[in-house]
């Protein structure tokens, strides 16, 4: 096939570094795949908490290459691609065993050092494999074998694993690793000699070359935007079909939706780039991130299975043609005797949008579909900081890019004065070169745009806000206390120790009680009390009349409940007791945790009296206690 190059014209080793990223792809995009569905619903994690997991990786992925890379160029690539996958397999296999949030957090930044190491060395292995003719087909034949690594095995998954087993999706891609260690440690070889004389410093001395670029920066920082909004295919998209039931989990297997993004890519995406390659970069760019914008509005503006997976097509479109033409863009902008260094450092926007986005968008989420149960203002206002990202892009050009737009043309002027000169060209056509415009467009390059796409912000956020709530489905709502996520834990009961007081007549004393335990079925609060001994004066007894005692009580999710003051029998204890009971839909450390408002009520206290006369000593008061007994579900 010519797709894949002549015969002969890739060395072995470039077909087996393209197998390294197939499986290890594969086996990163499988796991991506049941993430959110695996952490939320399996092991009831927060999405908070799932979205500072998927943020921990960001570092690994786009910081820590800087210097793995320059260390596998200094000490040799083979050794580094070992550490690399033995650092991999080790955290998947701890990620499947965990089921804790501080735990899978070690097992992610395991796996993610692994990656970190890994993926310098592959892109680099490409480079010394191919040749300046071949380049090009070498990359695409890579990227190409990326999306189908991140196509095929969570489809491949969604048929072969129950989504309640998806824990062991970390197992299957431990062994791909594993099968990519067997593979590097038998076949690989480096491609290139160790350099002894590469350093860390010497890369980082780079980033303070850019970093005093303010033009750049700004760029970069701009474009964070829409890695931001980007992050939300991996965070969002998934828990959004479940939980508020555009799919049904029962039937339609969670991670088939992570399909057709790679999908989308795969079957037009030669179609797209031959398209792209004709228009400007910046113009690119903006329709680019404009459709990815539509595409995720679209897929939350209603619960229709059709129209959400049209939503995920059209987003995957504007992906495509956005981030191959901010590459072109900086290529151009950057001083080309810097080119490369500056393309090195790409890669920041990913870094800060993925980091910021999988934090700050769990945040979101939860806040605005989980508690709000407005899914609608969760998508619009993270379409807000694209539409916001496009306006600073535009101001962007008209500023910084336009100045440096006006440098390049200025040297290719400069260029052709050189050249015409030395072809003996006359002094006036010479001079109509120097003084040419630079291209222009009088839309582009109005404020017009601008302001149209800052207007689309409050416009789609009030709209969103207007549209009002959508239903909301509890997590595991179908599932039945000791069924399914319950299977894990157990019946159990605890008392507490019990609290002593005393009450003067017609008061109330209040305390605070907080169980230690989570998971609360029921608790109940009984006080006890008993009067004091009737009392002896001169040769007479005075009986003790009974005590009056009642108890409020109030807890967590609004549960409240009273116990009306009652009198103890006489002689005999007294005793009152409010119970309340929990329904929780799954496991979680939220489940009635928080601290019980108990009011003790003591009423009428009776007085001594003698068996026979009317004359007797007040009683003030009495003292009682509290016992908390509750009913909860331990793990086992």
């Amino acid at each position: 096939m010519k797709l894949l190059g002549e015969k002969g014209q890739f060395p072995r080793l470039f077909w087996i570094v393209n197998t390294l990223e197939l499986l290890e792809r594969g086996a990163y995009y499988g796991m991506l795949a049941m993430l959110p569905y695996h952490l939320v619903y399996n092991l009831h994690f927060e999405t908070t908490a799932m979205g500072v997991l998927l943020g921990v990786l960001t570092p690994f992925l786009y910081l820590l290459p800087i210097a793995s890379g320059a260390l596998a160029q200094k000490y040799g690539f083979r050794p580094a691609l070992l550490l690399a996958f033995v650092l991999i397999a080790s955290g998947y296999a701890a990620s499947g065993s965990m089921s804790t949030f501080e735990t899978m957090l070690v097992a992610f930044i395991l796996f993610g050092c692994g990656m970190g190491v890994f993926k310098p060395i592959i892109s680099a292995s490409i480079a010394h494999t191919t040749t300046e003719k071949s380049r090009n087909l070498g990359y695409s034949i890579y990227y190409w074998v990326i999306n189908v690594g991140s196509f095929t095995f969570p489809l491949i998954i969604s048929f072969a694993f129950p989504k309640e087993l998806y824990g062991l999706v970390f197992f299957m891609s431990t062994g791909m690793i594993v099968a990519n260690l067997v593979i590097a440690l038998f076949f690989y070889k480096n491609p290139a000699a160790p350099d002894p004389t590469k350093s860390v410093a010497g890369v980082l001395s780079g980033a303070g070359l850019v970093l005093k670029d303010l033009r750049f920066v700004v760029l970069l920082l701009i474009y964070s935007g829409f890695w931001f909004v980007y992050s939300m295919n991996h965070l969002a998209i998934l828990l959004y079909a479940i939980d508020f039931q555009v799919i049904d989990a029962s039937v339609f297997p969670p991670t088939l939706i992570a399909v057709f993004n790679p999908g989308t890519i795969m079957i037009i995406g030669l179609f797209l780039g031959k398209i792209v390659e004709k228009y400007d970069s910046l113009r690119c760019m903006v329709v680019g991130i404009t459709i990815v914008l539509l595409g995720f509005i679209t897929l939350g503006a209603t619960t229709n299975p059709a129209i959400f997976f049209a939503g995920i097509v059209i987003f995957s479109i504007g992906e495509f043609v956005t981030h191959p033409t901010y590459i072109a863009y900086v290529s151009k902008i950057a001083p080309k005797e810097k080119l490369a260094v500056y393309m090195g450092y790409a890669f920041i926007p990913p870094l800060i949008g993925l980091l910021s986005g999988n934090v700050v968008g769990a945040i979101m989420y939860k806040v605005m579909s989980e508690e709000m149960q407005r899914p609608k203002l969760f998508w619009n206002s993270v379409c807000a900081v694209g539409f916001l990202t496009i306006a600073l892009l535009l101001l962007y050009s008209q500023t910084y890019g336009k100045k440096r737009r006006e440098e390049l043309a200025d040297q290719a002027a400069e260029t052709q004065r050189t050249e015409a000169t030395a072809a003996g060209s006359s002094a006036q056509s010479v001079a109509d070169i120097v003084s040419a415009p630079v291209p222009s467009h009088r839309f582009w390059d109005s404020k017009l745009p601008i302001l149209a796409f800052l207007l689309v912000i409050p416009a789609i956020i009030g709209g969103a806000y207007g549209a009002g709530t959508d239903t909301y489905a509890d997590r595991d709502g179908k599932e039945e206390v000791g069924a399914g996520s319950w299977s894990k834990y157990l019946p159990s009961n605890r008392s507490m120790p019990a609290y002593p007081g005393s009450s003067l007549e017609n008061s109330d004393y209040m305390l605070f009680v907080e169980p230690e335990d989570a998971n609360l079925v029921n608790i109940t609060f009984t006080l006890r009390w008993t009067d004091e001994a009737d009392m002896s004066r001169l040769g007479r007894t005075y009986e003790n009349q009974p005590d009056e005692f009642g108890l409020e009580v109030s807890g967590p999710d609004g549960k409240k409940g009273s116990a009306p003051a009652k009198a103890n029998t006489y002689g005999q204890e007294g005793s009152v007791s409010v119970t309340l009971s929990f329904e929780h839909k799954k496991p979680q450390k939220a489940n009635a945790t928080s601290v019980f408002n108990v009011t003790v009520k003591c009423g009428a206290c009776g007085d001594f009296y003698p068996r026979f006369g009317v004359i007797g000593y007040t009683d003030t008061g009495n003292a009682w206690t509290l016992d908390v007994e509750y009913d909860y579900y331990a793990r086992k």
